[in-house]
């Protein structure tokens, strides 16, 4: 027969050397597919011309045939060791029943069992054969997640890279700690601590030695990192040229010289490859005030793995979770009491155990859906799903059953196993494994400090959170190179170092996990030591004598401050987001081990802290296990959820009960102790019937205590002095602090309590180390006021017993007492001084405050002191009675910093572990044994003196396991149906289960999980007597409006309105079923939205609805809350309403029902919210969300009505290739001079004129009318007479409707006046839409539309980048650092804006001085006005120009044309006049003419004096002799006047210029010998005078404009000249564009391509016709691209106006620009995805479609330029969607039991023994149970006399060591008050 272990060994071995097979198959097959996609990569950028990357793609073909070999070779390796596997195991199998083959193992090892789920079903099977149905028992099992190993040796792709920019990064760093936990930071961020320390170490530096280190905190250190190793001579010259070119800081001549001297020390072209090492932080920059100048800059070189040895993958999950550590095989035990009913071995288990899908498997292995949508599961998970495969693999049990069991069922299930084929140290590497591969995975595993909480509360959050704390981990990982160091002494041993020891693992796995250095433990030991002589200790010696001895007492005290702990031996893990315990258990009813091992050999524990010897711990046992019968009592009280309840008993209460209990003690009392004694005074003096009754309940206490003694073997007559203290008074509740007065913390310790900041426990510690003198006078606290903490209280009582017991330590040593004086000294008395004959203070300080020569050696010398003295001392008889002083007070020095949360904790422990805690007093035997098994030294082994090896198994179980009886019926399916479900004609029916809740089909998995609490919450809540509880309907039509209302709440206005506005329009569109409207202002008064609080806003009784403000509604949620508090739900709702008729209560009943759905969706989609947030882990939101409803604020879009989709994104980018390049200077249109805009973008220019109509071609007409004739003349002014460039179109052709004055109305009006030159005030308008007969001739009004579309195209988009034509996640910012932009196109324009300045300076420094002193030159204004006005309009034309605002000039003619018009005006009014006068005077001198000859010479005089007013104001005085002389002289006159208004007239038919006019009026001037009104040519003037102003004012605003720019653009220049980074300096670039030329100006940068970039590009753009191939060869689609574009410009805004811009572009002759499409990745005959396209085409990944029109042929080698015109992206839904379905069904409801079990044997036989370990599980459930006993429960036990052991001496005026715990109520400062009162 074959040897077991041989066989064993050898399939461990064979299952080891497969594993790394499979890593290496995995390897291999990770290692052909980077290749295949590097080359994949490659031939994007393929170029036949290219003969480096011809070679590349050689080399690749042949790397990647290599890696094929290998491939195979590691596949037919791994095929062969599976072969091998199998057949080992199938020779170990007889050796694979635990229950057998245990008896292997050795029992100085544990067995560490892991946790297992176990899911069970009861069923009824048909026999194939008889067709008998038969009851089964189905047994499913799971292991744990803890099992689970996700582990991924190989680092991913991105992985990698996150380990260069972390290297990168700490290099930078030079040692500054900050900058280095900064560099962990991300990387944490990024990957988690653990998965981040693997990365880190296993992607470390080559060339470690080289790591730079600062001199100076401003030290650069520039990082190159590499994965070629450079030689030191390149070292050496790229550090000296990225040296140089930090410092450049941009300055092309700097870098020029750089790059120089580059190529000169090795050449081109590896000057070529070391400039593209760039460092990483190249960008990096000296903390200001310091420049680069001021720095020291050093350049460091990262040598990092090869690629091509260094191992690595695509994603980072590539490998499925394995679980290695389960047994062989597993055993099923059924128990019916505590009888086992069956027992049944299961199949073998694969090793490792596939528990979930391979992502790297190929494609037919995968986890997928098969062509008829049935899920296909990979052959290694069938197990998981199918319960036949299960049991094959041992992952199942079918057991038959007997008609009674399966009726019954069982009362326990357990599953058991051992891994069979891991001896001791194979258990240690399986452990140690499991734990490292949790570390440095994604999973994470850390040490929890106690009291960590593990599910979030209202006081707090779970300990656990997915973001770790980088800043913590950086001091576990980088601080130390262990996280503890190992300790000898047990009591300063860190968590991590019980772990390790206690499983016996490797210290250095350990040393390195989170929290392994963790003080829980020490903590936990040095409470019990400084608390020891106030609690059990002070029990034990005092009130329980003469039951213990001196033996006991000290044994004891060694047990429980070394091994009994109320937290537990070991700390608890935390694994992924899950903790585990790690308890130790054996079979506490059979420990035979006390007695030493059977096996001979004793244990060697010399190195262990005063351990008790066989013979105690055997006696401390017994008492154990009678103790056990008492908890095992109790145990059956305590709260448990079953699965039947009888009357008496309330579900809901046994649950709040469970979840009131609390680990540890949270509440405190304390109350007094009488004697016997004083109740019989009592009896005496009062006579009270109480008091007897008191005396009968007493002499029942002390007769329960005594027959409690005498079961526990006690008989000697001496009752302990605990009998008779009788504890019946009334208890009070301890309301005083028990650490500190301020809240605890678990980061702050104690507070200062003393003036010189120290805490009480220092106090303490400083105190007993003074003398006890201090400790008892309490002296030195702040204002006297002593703590109050029941810690402080029990501590320093502890102190002063310790210092009594010291005392009759050295009272025994001296010879003082005898063991009868010291068994008497050890009772306290009754009373203190109050005996008369008392012969000495019956205090315990008697025994301190006196002198002893026999122990101190001098009559001076107090023994209290002496005590102190020695407490320095370690050697000597005296100096050992003080160790447990020293111990105790060195206990609290390891407390007194530790916080105060924690300390609160420890306390609580203590006080339970001599309380009620029994099983921490069990576990402590377990401790012990354990510390024996681990002291084994192995042989050989000499550095380790911990036996290192563990065992390990797995284990789950079942309690209370029945069947529900549920009575199922066939299901009977449609044809259709039944061909799917029924595919196996001897599988059993389909049943149905009535009492099941169907299922719901949710948009999104997140929507099923919330489907399924709701659904949940009404099977589980709902009844027939109350269907409402959690009834949420979304059906929807209740969820739209539900969403109108949100929406309403949204837009501010209340969800009582809201359902006011509804019910309102709902009476008055029910019309048809009744008129109701006259019921809305009653039902408004009845419900009011206002209740009428405000006087001036109450409406009259009579006023009518019409005239009720329309937001004064009635309130709809009042109405809703009255019916649902008063039932009434029917009109009149019992209210006093108007009475109704049937149809209109009816319609009105109507309207109320539907508020009220409206109201109860609102609810529901409220509460279906908050709980679908709450799914998703976003507790916040789901609070805020409930919140938000119930106070009625701003609430968001519900998501839970959101229907979320995926599917492959697809990005649009459509952009305008533009010519790059260009000469500035050069006008693109022959015989055009450049203007500003165009000198300062001439691609964008360029590109315009190549869509616009010639410049001579465009038009406007211009008609002047003649002021004289009023002939017109038309002028055709066109583009080119205006000298604008294409682009300057787009900043003035905005609108033609736009008022005049505009700058093309302003152009157009110069240009006529300058070649026609009429006269000022001649009248001119434009006609902009009149069109030419000349077809090939259009109006600027025509070009409109086109130059709008222009506008948005070219004006609102951005310039394209490098990064536009890349996937999104493959784009970098370093490609974009290569746009370029041209500073001459800004320092142009600054310059021509400069020159502008100063003209415009000289223009005001010539009229200013005129018009600061018009005495003088008055006349040189007027004559100069002509000037002044053509000069400032020729200057404010070439403002316009450069698009400076407001610089518009046709209010300069406009005004000169009003001045001109009224001046001539008053001329036409003077010849007007003047012409009726002489018209007058000649009719005057035709009547004198006609006068009779006869008439007298005074008639005659008379005639011409009235006639000669007509001709002159200065009348002939004297006047002539006669008649005859005086009418000669009048004609003389009249000829004056006539030549004078000759004059004037001919002025009215001139042209003349302002200025010519102005002074033609003066020189006839004055008329004063004509007229008596002067004509008003100083009017005229002043208003000249008043236009120069205005001229004035307009430059001077105008030059401050200007220096504004100037002075913006310059400093966007020095920003330029000072930017270091590409994207600042065209920042700059372009903002001083704008401040020059205005905020819409845009500047395009040009840039270059990378070579691999500029290959990809061209063949997309090469391939472009290719793309449409099946567009228009199979769909037949003639032009595919503009079918796509007339599309997209439907619904895209920018690309409608592209399409506009293709249509009038060709209308007006310039050719339709074309756009080109490509694709990117780029893909040999691809199809363009932007329409339909080939139904079998594949969409792999996301996909650039970049569609763009190339103002020239595309050129890789040429600078870039152009616009993004838009971008969008669009999803392509997946043909699959992936949707949630919930289901109701019978759930297995048992978790995996969350810990671990280190399992030790009840007695050392050498081997184990299989009913141990499954006794072990029994009793580890039996304590479970009892460690739920709570202290209430001892209370009405025989044991109330004797528990709580925390019994304290109290005096008040503390007249012997005592502890008054009033202090903790304040009694004393109360006190103290009514004294002083």
């Amino acid at each position: 027969m074959s040897d077991p272990n041989r066989v064993l060994a050898q399939v461990a071995a064979a299952q080891s050397q497969r594993e790394g097979a499979n890593q290496a198959l995995h390897v291999a097959r990770e290692q052909r597919a980077k290749l295949e996609r590097q080359k994949k990569r490659l031939l994007r950028h393929f170029d036949a011309n290219d003969d480096r990357l011809q070679r590349e793609i050689a080399v690749l073909d042949e790397r990647i045939a290599r890696a094929a070999t290998v491939l195979e070779r590691r596949r037919q390796e791994y095929a062969a060791l599976s072969e091998r596997v199998a057949g080992l195991f199938e020779e170990a199998a007889p050796f694979t029943d635990p229950r057998q083959m245990i008896d292997r193992f050795n029992d100085a090892y544990p067995i560490l069992l892991f946790p297992l789920r176990i899911e069970t079903r009861f069923k009824t099977v048909i026999e194939p054969r008889t067709g008998d149905r038969r009851p089964q028992l189905w047994v499913r099992v799971y292991p744990d997640e803890l099992a689970v190993d996700r582990f991924e040796l190989v680092l991913s792709e991105s992985e990698i890279h996150s380990a260069q920019m972390f290297w990168t990064e700490m290099w930078a760093a030079g040692g500054d700690e900050d900058l280095e936990r900064g560099a962990w930071r991300g990387l944490v961020a990024s990957h988690g601590a653990g998965r981040g320390a693997w990365i880190a170490r296993s992607y470390a530096p080559e060339n470690p030695d080289d790591a730079p280190v600062r001199t100076a905190a401003s030290d650069v250190i520039l990082v190159v990192g590499s994965e070629e190793t450079l030689s030191e001579a390149d070292k050496a010259v790229a550090a000296d040229y990225w040296r140089a070119i930090w410092l450049a800081d941009g300055d092309a001549a700097q870098v020029q010289a750089a790059q120089d001297a580059l190529e000169a020390a090795v050449g081109a072209a590896r000057a070529e490859a070391l400039a593209k090492m760039t460092p990483a932080n190249l960008s990096a920059v000296p903390t200001p005030p310091l420049t680069k100048a001021d720095v020291t800059v050093t350049v460091a070189f990262i040598d990092f793995p090869s690629p091509e040895t260094f191992p690595s993958k695509e994603q980072s999950w590539s490998q499925p979770p394995k679980v290695r550590i389960l047994p062989e095989r597993l055993v099923l035990l059924g128990y019916i009491g505590d009888s086992v009913s069956f027992e049944a071995i299961g199949n073998p288990i694969p090793s490792p155990l596939v528990a979930g899908p391979d992502p790297s498997a190929p494609e037919d292995e995968q986890l997928r859906p098969d062509e008829n949508g049935d899920l296909v599961i990979p052959d290694d998970m069938q197990w998981m799903v199918d319960f036949e495969r299960a049991v094959q693999v041992g992952m199942g049990f079918r057991i038959n059953l007997t008609v009674d069991q399966a009726r019954r069922g069982f009362d326990r299930l357990i599953v058991l196993g051992v891994r069979l084929s891991a001896d001791e140290q194979g258990g240690k590497e399986l452990v140690e494994t499991l734990f490292e591969h949790h570390h440095y995975s994604r999973t994470g595993i850390r040490l929890l400090p106690q009291g960590t909480p593990t599910n979030n509360t209202e006081q707090g959050g779970a300990g656990y959170t997915h973001a770790e704390d980088a800043d913590a981990t950086f001091e576990e990982y980088f601080k130390a190179d262990a996280l503890y160091t190992p300790e000898s002494d047990p009591l300063l041993r860190r968590d991590g170092q019980w772990l390790a020891d206690t499983l016996g693992l490797n210290p250095a796995v350990v040393q390195k996990i989170p929290g392994s250095g963790g003080t829980d433990q020490l903590e936990a030991r040095a409470m019990n030591i400084a608390l020891w002589n106030g609690t059990l200790g002070y029990m034990m010696d005092t009130m329980m004598a003469p039951l213990f001895d001196r033996d006991d007492i000290r044994f004891t005290r060694a047990f429980f401050t070394q091994f009994v702990s109320g937290r537990g031996p070991l700390p608890a893990l935390r694994i992924g987001a899950q903790p585990y315990g790690i308890l130790p258990t054996s079979v506490f009813s059979r420990m035979r081990w006390l007695g030493g091992r059977e096996s001979g050999a004793g244990p060697v524990v010399s190195h262990l802290r005063t351990v008790p010897g066989g013979s105690y711990l055997g006696q401390l046992y017994n008492v154990l296990r009678r103790l056990d019968g008492y908890w095992t009592d109790m145990a059956a009280k305590v709260a448990r959820v079953k699965r039947d309840y009888n009357a008496s008993e309330d579900p809901h209460q046994i649950l709040l009960d469970i979840v009131g209990l609390h680990p540890a003690s949270v509440e405190y009392h304390q109350r007094y102790a009488e004697s016997i004694d004083h109740l019989y005074n009592l009896l005496n003096m009062t006579g009270s019937g109480a008091v007897f009754s008191d005396i009968i309940r007493a002499a029942i206490y002390i007769r329960a205590g005594q027959d409690l003694l005498a079961e526990f073997g006690y008989t000697r007559d001496i009752m302990p002095d605990i009998l008779e203290r009788l504890f019946i008074s009334a208890q009070h509740l301890m309301q005083g602090p028990v650490i500190d007065d301020v809240p605890l913390s678990e980061t702050d310790p104690i507070r200062v309590y003393t003036p010189d900041n120290r805490n009480y426990l220092t106090w303490l510690i400083d105190a007993a180390r003074t003398s006890l003198e201090t400790l008892r006078r309490q002296d030195g606290f702040t204002d006297n006021v002593r703590p109050t903490a029941l810690f402080y209280i029990l501590a320093r009582y502890a102190l002063m017993q310790s210092y009594w017991i010291t005392s009759i330590n050295l009272h025994a040593i001296a010879g003082l007492f005898d063991n009868d004086q010291v068994a008497a000294v050890r009772h306290e008395p009754k009373f203190i001084h109050v005996q008369e004959q008392a012969e000495a203070s019956e205090s315990r300080f008697g025994h301190l405050y006196k002198t002893s020569p026999e122990i101190t050696g001098s009559h001076n010398v107090l023994v209290t002191d002496h005590i102190t003295q020695l407490l320095p001392q370690t050697d000597g008889e005296q100096a050992i009675a003080t160790a447990d002083l020293r111990e105790q007070i060195e206990a609290l020095e390891r407390l007194q910093d530790v916080p105060t949360a924690r300390l609160e904790r420890l306390f609580a422990e203590h006080i339970d572990t001599v309380s009620y805690r029994l099983d921490a007093w069990e576990l402590g035997l377990l401790n012990y044994q354990l510390m024996l098994m681990r002291a084994q030294r192995r042989d050989g082994d000499e550095e380790d003196d911990v036996r290192r090896g563990l065992y390990v198994g797995a284990y789950g179980w079942v309690e209370d396991l029945r069947p529900e009886g549920k009575a199922l019926t066939p299901v009977t399916l449609e044809p259709e149906l039944d061909e799917v479900f029924n595919t196996d004609p001897d599988a059993p029916p389909l049943m149905f289960d009535p009492t099941n809740g169907g299922y719901i089909h949710a948009p999104s998995l997140n929507h099923a999980v919330t489907a399924a609490i709701l659904r949940n919450g009404y099977l589980s809540n709902a009844d027939a007597s109350n269907e409402d509880p959690l009834a949420v309907n979304l059906s929807s039509d209740r969820v739209r409006r539900a969403i109108s209302a949100i929406e309403g709440i949204r837009q501010g206005q209340s969800l009582s309105a809201l359902l006011g506005y509804q019910f309102e329009r709902g009476l008055h569109d029910s019309h048809n079923l009744a008129e109701v409207d006259q019921f809305i202002y009653d039902l408004r008064k009845a419900f009011p939205l206002r209740a009428r609080r405000i006087a001036s806003t109450t409406p009259p009784e009579d006023t009518s609805i019409e005239a009720i403000e329309a937001r004064n509604v009635l309130d709809g949620l009042k109405l809703v809350e009255h019916i649902q508090s008063t039932g009434n739900a029917t009109y009149p709702f019992g209210k006093d309403l108007p009475p109704a008729s049937a149809a209109q209560a009816a319609a009105i009943n109507a309207e109320v029902q539907r508020m009220l759905d409206t109201h109860d969706a609102v609810a529901d989609v409220a509460i279906a919210e908050s709980v679908h947030h709450a799914a998703m882990g976003n507790y916040d939101r789901a609070a805020g969300t409930l919140d938000t409803y119930s106070k009625g604020n701003f609430p968001p879009i519900p998501d839970v009505v959101q229907t979320p989709r995926t599917g492959i994104a697809l990005t649009h980018r459509v952009g305008v290739q533009l010519r790059s390049g260009l000469d500035p200077a050069t006008s693109p249109i022959p015989g055009m001079a450049v203007t500003p805009r165009s000198r300062a973008e001439p691609a964008l220019n360029d590109w315009l004129a190549s869509v616009l109509p010639d410049p001579a071609q465009v038009f406007c007409i211009v008609i002047i009318t003649d002021p004289v004739d009023g002939s017109e003349t038309e002028v055709t002014v066109t583009q080119a007479d205006l000298g604008l460039q294409p682009i300057d179109l787009l900043y003035i052709l905005t609108d033609v409707t736009a008022p005049a004055l505009a700058e093309l109305d302003d152009r157009a009006l110069r240009h006529a006046i300058q070649t026609q030159n009429p006269r000022p005030d001649a009248a001119l308008r434009i006609e902009y839409t009149r069109k030419s007969s000349d077809l090939t001739r259009f109006t600027f009004f025509e070009l409109m539309p086109l130059i709008a579309s222009l506008r948005k195209i070219a004006l609102i988009s951005r310039p394209l980048k490098a990064t536009d034509v890349m996937l999104p996640v493959e784009a970098q910012a370093e490609q974009d650092a290569t746009e370029t932009l041209n500073r001459d196109r800004v320092a142009t324009a600054h310059a021509t804006v400069t020159a502008l300045r100063g003209d415009l300076a000289t223009y005001q420094a010539a009229l200013e001085p005129l018009l600061d002193d018009l005495a003088t030159h008055r006349g040189d204004v007027l004559n100069g006005i002509d000037d002044f006005a053509d000069d400032l309009i020729a200057l404010l034309e070439r403002a316009s120009r450069s698009g400076i605002p407001q610089t518009g000039w046709g209010f300069i003619t406009q005004r000169r044309a009003g001045i001109y018009t009224r001046l001539l005006d008053a001329v036409d009014d003077l010849v007007a006049r003047w012409t009726e006068r002489l018209t007058a005077f000649d009719a005057a001198m035709a009547e004198y003419d006609a006068l009779p000859g006869l008439t007298l010479d005074s008639e005659r005089f008379d005639l011409l004096i009235a006639a000669e007013r007509y001709v002159t104001t200065e009348p002939e005085n004297p006047l002539p002799a006669t008649p005859v002389d005086y009418r000669n002289l009048l004609d003389t006159k009249r000829g004056a006047m006539q030549d004078r208004l000759d004059d004037f007239d001919a002025l009215l038919s001139g042209s003349h210029p302002l200025s010519s006019l102005v002074a033609a009026v003066q020189g006839l001037l004055p008329v004063s010998e004509f007229d008596l009104d002067e004509f008003p040519i100083t009017a005229s003037e002043d208003e000249i005078i008043q236009f120069a102003n205005e001229l004035l004012a307009m430059a001077i605003g105008l030059g401050a404009d200007l220096d504004r720019r100037l002075a913006a653009a310059q400093a966007q220049l020095d920003a330029h000249d000072a930017a270091a980074e590409v994207a600042e300096r065209i920042g700059a670039l372009q903002a001083g564009a704008k401040a020059l030329l205005g905020q819409e100006f845009v500047l395009i940068p040009e840039f270059t391509l990378s070579a691999e970039q500029g290959v990809e590009w061209e063949n997309a753009f090469n391939a472009s016709g290719t793309l449409l191939n099946y567009l228009t060869g199979t769909l037949n689609v003639d032009f595919p691209v503009d079918e796509w574009l007339y599309g997209t410009a439907r619904v895209r805004e920018k690309i409608a106006h592209w399409e506009r811009v293709v249509m009038l572009s060709e209308a007006f002759g310039s050719g339709a620009p074309e756009l080109t499409p490509a694709q990117f990745p780029y893909q040999e005959n691809d199809a363009w995805l932007a329409l339909e396209f080939p139904p079998d085409y594949a969409i792999d990944s996301d996909r650039v479609l970049y569609t763009a029109h190339y103002a020239a042929p595309f050129n890789r080698n040429a600078p870039q330029c152009g616009l993004l015109l838009d971008e969008w992206t669009e999803v392509i839904p997946g043909a699959e969607e992936t949707t949630g379905l919930t289901f109701h069904y019978d759930r297995p409801n048992v978790e995996p039991p969350q810990a671990m079990l280190l399992v030790t044997p009840p007695q050392f036989v050498g081997r184990w023994q299989w009913q141990d370990l499954v006794d072990a599980l029994h009793e580890t459930l039996a304590m479970a149970r009892k460690r739920a006993v709570e202290p209430a429960f001892v209370d009405d036990t025989a044991l109330a006399p004797f528990l709580p052991a925390t019994v304290m001496a109290v005096t008040l005026y503390g007249l012997s060591i005592t502890a008054n715990l009033a202090a903790n109520n304040q009694v004393f400062a109360v006190l103290a008050g009514d004294n002083n009162g």
